[in-house]
C-alpha cells in the first residue's frame, strides 16, 4: 500500500472543491489512479468514512455527492454535516489479478474496526466489506489508522499513563475491604511529579472522593475527573443493554464484556474532551491494557503502570 496523499475538501452546497498539499486545486498522483484504492474522510481529526474504489478519486466524490436515492444509493451521509474535511488516500500498487479488490477492501474493515476500538464507528459510514484478515490485513490497517492519529491535532503531544491498579487501594469510602497502604500516595506523588501530570481520570464510579481526588485538590492547578458514572446512573450515559435498559445488577459473564466495553468507550471520549499536556489515568487493574489500546487508537501517546502490592492485598482477602 502507497500512501497517504492528503487533500483538503471545502463543501458547499452539494459540491466540494478540492485543495493538494501544494495549494492547487486538483487531484493528481494516486487520486488520479484506477488501482484499488483506501480513503479517508475526516472532520476535526476524527474520521467520519472509510472507503474504497477504483475510480479516480473526482469521480468518486462526485458520484458520492450527487447521488439522489437512485437505484437504491443516497450518496455520502457526510456530505451535508460539515463545510471542510480531510482526505487521506491509499493505493493498492499491485493487487492480484483475480478479486482485486478482496485486499483493500479486508483492510478496510480493519481500520473501521480500529475506528470502533478507538470511540465509535465513524458518523457517516453506511457499509463495510467483511472478510476473514491475515496479519498482513492488520498491520497494513495499523499503519494507515497511526497515520491518521498523527494527523490529528495536538494529539500525538498529549501524554496519558494508564495505571492499573486494585479498587480497594483506590480510598473510596464505599468500596468493601478498602485498603489503607501508604505506598499508595506515595507512588501517586511520584508518578506527578515524575510525569509533569496535569489532569487526573480516574475509574471510581461516584462512589466517593477518592486518595487521587483529595491530593489532586491539594496540588492545583491540577484537574480531576471521575470518568465512570455511578452504576445507578450509568445508563443516562449511554451504557445499557441493546434494548436501552439499564444493566441488571446480576450481570450475565456477556452482558458484562458489553457494559465494559461501553464504560470504556465513555471514559476514552471523556478523556479525549479534556485539554492537557500529561495526564494520569487511574482504572481497575483488568482495564489497563484494553484502555491502552483505546487511547492510543485515538492518537495519544500512551504508556501504563500496574500497582498491586500483594502483601498489603493478599492480607486483607481478595482482590
Amino acid at each position: 500500500m502507497t500512501g497517504p496523499d492528503r487533500y483538503k475538501l471545502s463543501l458547499a452546497a452539494g459540491k466540494f472543491r478540492v485543495t493538494c498539499a501544494k495549494g492547487t486545486p486538483k487531484f493528481s498522483g494516486l487520486a488520479t489512479s484506477k488501482l484499488p484504492k483506501l480513503y479517508i474522510v475526516s472532520v476535526d481529526g476524527r474520521p467520519v468514512y472509510i472507503g474504497i474504489t477504483r475510480q479516480t478519486m473526482r469521480s468518486r466524490l462526485r458520484g458520492g455527492f450527487a447521488a439522489s436515492g437512485k437505484h437504491g444509493y443516497h450518496g455520502y451521509a457526510w456530505r451535508s454535516a460539515c463545510t471542510e474535511a480531510t482526505l487521506d488516500i491509499w493505493c493498492h500498487e499491485d493487487p492480484p489479478s483475480e478479486n482485486a479488490d478482496r485486499d483493500i477492501e479486508t483492510v478496510e474493515a480493519e481500520v473501521v474496526f480500529l475506528a470502533r476500538l478507538a470511540g465509535d464507528w465513524p458518523a457517516g459510514q453506511t457499509e463495510i466489506h467483511f472478510h476473514p484478515s491475515s496479519q498482513v490485513h492488520r498491520d497494513v490497517a495499523a499503519a494507515i489508522w497511526d497515520a491518521v492519529a498523527d494527523a490529528k491535532p495536538g494529539k500525538k503531544d498529549r501524554r496519558v499513563l494508564v495505571l492499573g491498579t486494585s479498587h480497594r487501594l483506590q480510598g473510596s469510602p464505599v468500596y468493601p475491604n478498602s485498603v489503607d497502604d501508604p505506598g499508595y500516595p506515595e507512588m501517586l506523588r511520584s508518578i506527578f511529579s515524575e510525569e509533569s501530570i496535569e489532569f487526573v481520570f480516574e475509574e471510581a464510579s461516584g462512589c466517593g472522593r477518592t486518595t487521587a481526588d483529595r491530593l489532586v485538590e491539594s496540588l492545583k492547578p491540577m484537574q480531576y475527573l471521575d470518568v465512570d458514572p455511578h452504576p445507578t446512573v450509568a445508563h443516562n450515559c449511554g451504557i445499557a443493554t441493546a434494548s436501552g435498559q439499564p444493566f441488571p445488577a446480576d450481570i450475565s459473564a456477556e452482558e458484562k464484556v458489553e457494559e465494559d466495553v461501553q464504560r470504556e468507550e465513555l471514559w476514552c471520549r471523556r478523556i479525549a474532551d479534556q485539554d492537557f499536556k500529561s495526564a494520569l489515568v487511574i482504572c481497575g487493574f483488568l482495564h489497563t491494557l484494553s484502555v491502552v489500546f483505546r487511547l492510543r487508537s485515538a492518537g495519544f501517546s500512551v504508556t501504563f503502570r500496574h500497582y498491586l502490592p500483594h502483601d498489603a492485598l493478599c492480607s486483607h482477602g481478595k482482590l
